[in-house]
Parts: structure tokens; sequence; C-alpha cells
């Protein structure tokens, strides 16, 4: 196996890669990723890798992509680099090709940090192997149509759609019960969508109190905001800001994205960003009532993480049940901040790494 590694640079120039037989580059260099890599507003080397191909024989049957990204750890600022799309192609799964993508960061140590997140629990015992500290935290779905968990577990046509219909009816006093729940809370404040994020947001954010974080400043939000990877007409990037009075008191960010589950289209939502000035006058569980008032109604689910035990045991009450684990890794890669392997430490959130774009 032979590793083709391609620059930012050479990707703005017109890289075009031969022997992509699975389409493992095209994947990559799709007009809307391509796009949102190039916008990121912590790229200042263009002679960083942007892409890494892995080849067999000539054919790409391997890819992954880095994307610069900053580390806060307690009033030090780190540049760091992040993965993301990585793919191998199915005859090669078996094999060592996976592993040899995953840890091209961990021998090069360009960086002192990596920070990666929304990969497949395969990719996590990847990098647990690889001695990342992985970041677990609780993640919760609430479900809006009941059709198509049915389509995935294996009913289809119109038997899918016939006891799909009868189980929504069923659930719909829960979705009234959401919908007043969340409609009392949202009276309570002055919610304004907004297109650009204000400076303000970025102060919450870098003292929300924790020792680390990924660095989620005003220009990571607005490069968030205003791009995704995958083209489709339903999916959409919204960013909230919340008043008390005239105050300005806290944000949320949510976005829905098309998925393909069992060979249909279904919407799902996500509460990927918040941050509140005072957790006693705005908590998290009001911001998440807040967020779920401002999903399209064709929303089929909505997801959310959390690691605070309190917003975790009230959002069950609002019927989101748990759905196994958001998680994060994070390379300490010369061991100097070994305390960070304690999420408590961790400002976290869904929207790490690219999983905001994606």
């Amino acid at each position: 196996m032979e590793l083709e590694t391609v620059s930012y640079q050479q990707v703005c120039d017109g890289y075009k890669p031969d022997g992509d037989e699975y389409g493992l580059a095209e994947y990559a260099l799709a007009p809307p990723r391509k796009q949102a890599f190039l916008a990121n507003p912590n790229l200042n080397d263009y002679s960083k890798v942007m892409l890494k191909l892995l080849r067999k024989d000539g054919k790409i049957i391997g890819r992954s992509m880095m994307f610069p990204s900053r580390f806060k750890a307690d009033e030090q600022i780190i540049e760091t680099v992040g993965g993301s799309a990585l793919e191998v192609a199915k005859p090669f799964r078996d094999g060592e090709a996976g592993g040899f993508l995953m840890s091209y960061n961990i021998r090069h140590k360009e960086n002192n940090a990596i920070i990666s997140s929304g990969f497949s629990e395969t990719a996590a015992k990847c990098h647990k192997a690889l001695r990342a500290y992985l970041l677990c935290f609780p993640l919760y779905i609430q479900i809006r149509d009941f059709r198509p968990i049915l389509t995935k577990i294996g009913f289809h046509g119109i038997l899918a759609n016939f006891i799909g219909t009868i189980c929504n009816y069923l659930y719909s006093p829960v979705l009234l019960y959401i919908k007043n729940k969340t409609t009392k809370k949202y009276k309570q404040y002055k919610i304004e969508q907004v297109t650009e994020i204000p400076q303000w947001v970025e102060e919450i954010v870098l003292h929300d109190g924790h020792k680390y974080m990924e660095i989620h400043d005003q220009k990571w939000l607005q490069w968030s905001l205003n791009n995704m990877f995958h083209s489709h007409k339903n999916n959409i990037n919204r960013f909230y800001i919340v008043k008390i009075g005239v105050e300005n008191v806290g944000f949320f960010m949510i976005k829905e994205r098309v998925r393909v589950i069992a060979g249909k289209e279904s919407l799902l939502g996500t509460i990927c960003e918040w941050g509140t000035k005072d957790s006693h006058r705005l908590s998290e569980y009001d911001l998440n009532l807040l967020a779920l008032n401002k999903f399209s109604n064709n929303v089929d689910a909505i997801f959310y993480a959390t690691n605070d035990t309190y917003t975790e045991q009230k959002m069950k009450k609002m019927f989101f049940f748990r759905k196994g684990e958001a998680q994060i890794a994070f390379y300490d890669l010369h061991k100097k901040f070994r305390e960070a392997r304690s999420i408590d430490l961790w400002r976290v959130r869904l929207g790490y790494a690219d999983t905001i774009l994606n």
C-alpha cells in the first residue's frame, strides 16, 4: 500500500486524482465539502495536508481528510488537527487500511493534539487502541415519526406505513405535550434567528468555566453556520440568540440533515451547539426546550447529547430515549494534557470537530 497526501494548495489548483474506482476521492472533493474545507477560518497554511489517499496497485482503496482546529487548555490556545471522512473500500475493510490512515497524524506528530468526533463504534475501538482519550457522553433521540424506524428494523412498503401511522396516532398526545411544554418555555424569552454570529457569543464560549475545549469562537461558528458537507434542499443550519428583555443571555444552533435509512430519505434534527451567560436564568435544559420549538414539522427524529446529569434526567421527561453514546477522541501527542482524559473538565457539544457540518 502507498499513501498519497494532497495539500490544500493542490486542491485549490484543481487536483484531479486517478484510479478512483471506488469514488473515495470524488466524495471528498464534492463541491459542498471542498468549499467547507477551504473556508475553514483556522486554515492559515495551504501547504498542509487536506486529503490522504491510500492506494493499492494504483487504485484508491482508502481516504481520510484533515482540517485545522484549535484547542484551549486553561488560557493556552494550541493549534490542532482533526480527522474527517475516513472510509475504506469494502473489499479492503478486513485489513490494516483503516488503522494506517487513522495513525498518520500520530506517526507524524506535526501538532500537539488531535481532536476527532462523529465516528463509528469500529473507529472508536481503533482510537482506543491508538491510545486516544475517549470522551463519552450519553446520546439521546426523540422520535417524531415512527415510519423510518420501522423501515430500518425490517418493515417495508404498505405494512411499514400502516403500522407507522398507527404508532404516530397513538404517540400524538406525547407530541402535543412536548409542543405545549416547549411553547410555554418559549414565552419566557425572546428568541431571534441570526445569520451573523454576534461577538458576545464567543465570550460565552471561551469563558464557560471548563479547562479544556475545542475552540468554537465567532469565526468558527460562522463557518459552521454558512457551510455543510451535503447539498440537499432540505438540509439546513440555523443559529438563534436568546434574550431576557434586551439582554443577550444565550444562544443555540440546530441542524437538519436528510439521511437515507433502508433506502428511504429521512429528515433528522440535531441540537449541536448552545451556551448561556447564567445557567440559573437560562439553563442547558431551557435551551434544549427552546431548540425543540425551532425544528421543522417534518423532522422524523431529533438528537442531542449531554454530560450534565440534571439535564439528562429532565430531557427524559420530554420523551428522549438513550441511543448509545456520543464520543470525542483526543490525542495528547506530547503528553502535555494528562488531565484531559476526564470529560468533566471539558466543554463538550454534539457539534465537535466536523460533525456540525456533516
